[in-house]
């Protein structure tokens, strides 16, 4: 419960409607103002400056991302004259001197519902602390104190005529909210729309108990649309401009704070409403409860994020229904008329609304503000803050961020809360407004401006943007001669500790970074990540057990490819949900004995019946059931590799361990664990999913770590792969009844298209780093011509052994990276399937040294620029997922396998006889006619076409010398659109800058893919450089740790070894030959 935002813009006036101590006077000059502590801001602006071109000259910045700018006067006109003589910097001709501008005859003007007869007020300052002075009056309900008004009431406004009635009401709910026809099917992740399910899908889903048979009455949603369909439409740029201006104007919010509202253009938000029975207790000093406050800023929350986000604003409660897409705070009006009552059931709702919104994490972050006033309670009403910690550290996304506002000066209610926004990512907690504006003006001086509409605007930013935590170091300067002191006692004892004791680095420990933006704040995570050392073979596997079998085939004999296949069969057990042989695959393949590399494209194709609209109106029907299932491509894959690269074992032996492991069992890895929590929906309303995954029917008790799994059908099925080849599944004895399991689930996959399926198989991508090491990797559709493309244009630079001791030079290496990023992620917004459509010439300049010379050229060392610099055109979508793994061989053969069946467990659809989980590939493609949240068209390129394959991240990398043959690098990752970046992060740490293998792997990440325009820093990156990177103008972003993850092998001259590492962020061990 601090402040930690910046806040040095001057007051706007003397009649703010959420007031502020103003710096000027009654008559329109200004009073002596506060220096600002600190650096001016970039965003400061001169005194001669009226609101609307306040919004004028930051515009730019709030619509940053936006496809193009605003370009309009504002609805008051541009106020050229500077501060009117009543000291409103909003006063137009023909608006009430001294008083609000939007007081018009009870007129609401440009959509403004506070727009009011008797909302106009005298002129006249505001008392010490924005608190009402002698002479003044409260502003109707308002505890802050108002000018003395002619008439006007209420905060907001009460509204002339009031609310027309509701009708309809909530019918009883019994299984979930029922989408109306149209509407969007289940949700990607697994998660239907709130607790309960979905209507069945054409040929698929067959009712199931409590789920998808969506028999009840369509939910009302008050706020516009039924059972969370999204209400109005795209809001063009200039209209969502005027709006934004109308709201800066009307809540007095400072504009360096406006300008980062752009943060919320790919949210999701969420407000969750305490309607306890302890809201109803008086705020001290005023005539409002706290039940009247926490009115006051769901109405400016949703005001505010209307115009971010057209479908508006879900306001959940934890005693009663929740209301959706909510655009218009009238919609509020009977939920809030009645009184709150009842106990804190905290846990619970946050739950309904993690597991109803996680699908949508995959593609946009989740912000949940959470307005309580006191500690939750369990079914007993007895005080539970155990579970809720557990939830909020266990059961969130890495998209998901939580603000914490407390609607009580009573704050030892909430103290339970102090430490949580220190302790964990993605959170933050606010003080209620009167005593955070008080914290503010402790540290910046009481006569420093904070309105009602900055502190909604910093709740909404709070635990989303970094910069909040930057502006922190106001109060550290207040006390750092003390610091300075304390510091260097405990400098002086720790060396002395040191010599006495010896510093010792220990491998084995637990790895302790930095948060993120706050360079005071520290995590565990727990274990470290192994790195092996192996003097003539290494395999690398997102699973230890995995590792081990590679190994295995190896010691048999075995080819690297046969290894890195085995230990890729395994895996599609041991990590279920990132991959399997209901998806597809990509491998860069070394052959020392051929001196060349090569690529094995086994992407999943579109089937023969799809066409390129079969998703408009239905997106979500793309990550979940039938319809999303893609033509799987990875034993195809798997054939080819064998017959080209392997052979020292047989065929049915590389499946051998993995029919044990499913017939006999196997511990669920923690990776996998959390999986299958995170799919908790969907499992328990799915029959073929419970059968899977649940381990006690009765309890509905999930699988959990280290839990006992058997998989018997599984076992059968790969029994016939390994008896019949991969054909089975193609053409074979198993083909009939893959196509039937999908179908069943409203799938379009034919016979035809199973036997049509071809991979692609040539010589690799490849690029020379200096004239005796090269770099391979995959072809289109693949992102390989992307990562060649980024290692191409920082190749250029001089890039020295040394060049990341000085955090300088790190910020400037890292500026560098990010650019070259931007550039690189426009340019994959071309990419498509080359056997579909002519990308020659884009591939030849994503490997020519000359083209990427060119766009070295553009980046400037000094700042960065809007995305439209960067060429970009087309909306790429945000995607996680995958597996990988790395070998090298008994033969100095090299394999990087990167596998996926796209979101966790794919399609969510599992063959109830071959027990395969099918992919939900098909949302790898674009769809036509849909635009982003920046306005964003989706690329042509990626349109669906049937036997076409999708744009992909994957990119598996193999470094190697030319003439000894000896493999130096290789590398794969998963994280969906993360993975390129982190490929070329570690790749460039370790080849360029020395940095061992575990070192380059376990290092925080940075990623940028152009659009959302921010830069995600994972926590623990140095906090220097985030700082400096901000300084050249990057919108830095906190992520928690993790997001994508690295299997890495590296040979290591000096100890004339291999050296494997498999990333802390998903777990997994390597294993090796010495």
């Amino acid at each position: 419960m601090h402040p930690n935002q910046q806040y040095p813009g001057q007051g706007r006036g003397a009649n703010p409607p959420y007031p502020q101590q103003s710096p000027y006077n009654v008559a329109g000059g200004q009073q002596p103002q506060q220096q600002p502590f600190g650096n001016p801001s970039p965003y400061s602006i001169g005194a001669g400056l009226g609101g609307v071109e306040l919004f004028q000259k930051n515009k730019s910045i709030i619509f940053t991302n936006m496809a193009q700018q605003p370009n309009m006067p504002g609805q008051y006109g541009s106020n050229q004259g500077g501060y009117g003589g009543s000291g409103n910097p909003y006063a137009q001709g023909g608006q009430p001197q001294g008083g609000n501008p939007y007081a018009q005859g009870g007129q609401p003007q440009g959509g403004n519902p506070y727009a009011q007869s008797g909302y106009g007020m005298s002129s006249g300052g505001s008392g010490p602390g924005g608190y009402p002075s002698s002479g003044q009056q409260q502003y109707g309900n308002n505890p802050y104190g108002q000018n003395v008004s002619t008439g006007g009431t209420g905060y907001p406004p009460s509204q002339s005529g009031g609310y027309p009635p509701q009708s309809g009401g909530y019918p009883p709910q019994s299984g979930g909210y029922q989408p109306r026809p149209g509407s969007y099917p289940p949700q990607s992740g697994g998660y239907p729309p709130q607790s309960g399910g979905h209507p069945p899908q054409s040929g698929g889903y067959p009712p199931q108990s409590g789920g998808y048979p969506g028999q009840q009455p369509p939910y009302p949603s008050q706020g516009g649309s039924q059972g969370g369909q999204p209400s109005g439409g795209f809001m063009p740029n200039d209209q969502r401009a005027q709006q934004l201006n109308q709201l800066i104007q009307r809540y007095e919010i400072s504009p360096q704070i406006a300008a980062r509202l752009h943060t919320l253009g790919n949210c999701e938000i969420v407000v969750l409403c305490d309607d306890s029975g302890s809201m109803n207790t008086p705020l001290q000093g005023t005539n409002q409860t706290r039940w009247d406050e926490l009115k006051s800023i769901v109405n400016v929350v949703i005001d505010i994020c209307a115009v971010m986000d057209s479908n508006g604003v879900d306001v959940y409660f934890l005693n009663r229904d929740p209301v959706l897409n909510v655009t218009n705070g009238q919609n509020m009006r009977h939920v809030f008329n009645s009184p709150p009552q009842g106990l804190t059931p905290l846990v619970p709702a946050l739950r309904r609304i993690l597991a109803a919104k996680r699908s949508l994490t995959f593609e946009k972050k989740l912000l949940i503000l959470v307005a309580t006033d006191g500690a939750p309670t369990n079914d007993h009403g007895q005080t539970d803050i155990g579970t809720l910690e557990a939830v909020l550290r266990n059961e969130r996304t890495p998209q998901t961020y939580i603000t914490f506002l407390a609607c009580t000066d009573d704050l030892d209610a909430v103290n339970y809360l102090s430490n949580w926004d220190r302790s964990m990512p993605n959170l933050d907690v606010m003080d209620d407004y009167r005593s955070e504006r008080t914290e503010i003006q402790r540290i910046r001086g009481p006569s420093f401006p904070f309105s009602f509409g900055d502190y909604i605007v910093k709740s909404l930013l709070g635990s989303l943007d970094p910069w909040s935590h930057f502006n922190e170091m106001y109060e550290v300067r207040l006390t750092f001669i003390l610091t300075l002191v304390a510091v260097s006692v405990l400098v002086v004892i720790g060396v002395v500790i040191g010599l006495v004791l010896g510093l010792r680095r220990r491998s084995s420990q637990n790895v302790v970074v930095e948060v993120c933006g706050a360079g005071h704040e520290t995590y565990v995570i727990n274990g470290s990540s192994i790195l092996g050392k192996y003097s003539r073979a290494a395999v690398a596997v997102d699973n230890g057990v995995c590792s081990t079998v590679g190994r295995i085939i190896l010691e048999k004999n075995g080819t690297t490819m046969d290894a890195a296949l085995a230990a890729a069969i395994c895996n599609g057990v041991m990590n279920a949900h990132s991959m399997g042989i209901g998806g597809g695959c990509v491998i860069t393949v070394y052959s020392k004995k051929r001196n060349k590399a090569y690529s094995i494209i086994g992407r999943d194709k579109a089937p023969l019946a799809a066409n390129s609209t079969m998703f408009i109106g239905r997106e979500n029907m793309s990550v979940i059931g039938g319809l999303s299932i893609a033509v799987p491509g990875e034993l195809r894959a798997y054939k080819k590799a064998y017959e080209e690269f392997g052979g020292g074992v047989s065929w049915k032996e590389l499946f051998q361990p993995t029919i044990k492991l499913c017939r006999e069992g196997f511990r669920i890895s923690e990776a996998q664990a959390q999986a299958i929590k995170q799919t908790t929906q969907v499992i328990l309303n799915d029959a073929t999913m419970r059968e899977l995954f649940i381990k006690n029917p009765a309890t509905n008790e999930l699988y959990g770590s280290g839990d006992f799994m058997k998989r018997p059908k599984l076992a059968r099925t790969l029994e016939i792969i390994a008896e019949q080849g991969a054909d089975a599944f193609y053409t074979g004895e198993l083909s009939d009844k893959i196509v039937k399991e999908i179908q069943d689930r409203g799938g379009i996959i034919t016979k035809q298209d199973l036997i049509d399926y071809e991979v692609d198989f040539q010589e690799a991508l490849s690029i020379d780093l200096n004239s005796s090491i090269t770099a391979y990797t995959t072809h289109a559709p693949t992102s390989g011509p992307i990562l060649t493309f980024i290692l191409n244009i920082l190749q250029g630079y001089d890039v020295q052994r040394d060049g990341l001791k000085q955090s300088t030079a790190s910020s400037l290496f890292y500026h560098r990276l990010i650019e070259a990023f931007k550039f690189a992620y426009a340019k994959r917004s071309e990419l498509g399937d080359p056997s579909m459509i002519n990308i020659t010439e884009l591939i030849h300049n994503l490997t020519s040294k000359e083209y990427a010379n060119g766009i070295r050229s553009r980046i400037n060392d000094t700042k960065t620029f809007g995305f439209e610099y960067y060429g970009g055109a087309w909306l790429d979508k945000i995607k996680t997922g995958t597996a990988h793994l790395s070998v090298v061989g008994l033969d100095g053969d090299a394999v990087a396998l990167t596998s996926t069946v796209n979101l966790y467990y794919g399609s969510k659809v599992v063959g109830p006889e071959t027990d395969i989980i099918y992919n939900d590939e098909m949302d790898d493609f674009s769809t036509p006619n849909t635009t982003n949240a920046f306005g964003v068209p989706a690329s042509p390129a990626n349109y669906i076409a049937p036997g076409k394959r999708p744009v992909s991240s994957m990119s598996p990398l193999i470094i190697a010398e030319k003439y000894s043959q000896r493999i130096q690098q290789v590398l794969g990752a998963s994280g969906g659109t993360r993975i390129t970046t982190a490929i070329a992060q570690v790749a460039m740490l370790n080849f360029w800058f020395n940095e061992d293998i575990k070192k380059a792997i376990d290092s925080p990440r940075l990623h940028s893919q152009l659009l959302p325009q921010e830069v995600i820093a994972e926590n623990g990156f140095d906090y220097d450089i985030l700082k400096r990177l901000k300084d050249l103008g990057h919108n830095i972003t906190c992520g928690a740790f993790g997001g994508s993850t690295i299997q890495g092998i590296e040979w290591r001259d000096e100890a004339n070894q291999y050296w494997a590492n498999c990333d802390i962020r998903k777990g997994g061990a390597p294993d090796g030959i010495s």
